[in-house]
């Protein structure tokens, strides 16, 4: 079985669910909290599972 290609927009959209959650741990060992990063974090988590 081949596994078909993974899409240039995925591979966007990951990359930038890396970056907030990066920013989010970072943020959290400083013991600061943003809300706007939960839903940048929740959109991008919601526009790959449309994509699958």
């Amino acid at each position: 079985m081949k596994e078909k290609p993974v899409s240039k927009e995925r591979k966007k959209l990951e990359k930038e669910l890396l970056f907030y959650l990066r920013y989010y741990k970072e943020l959290k060992n400083r013991g600061r909290y943003e809300a706007e990063l939960d839903y940048q974090i929740e959109n991008l988590t919601q526009k790959l599972k449309e994509i699958d």
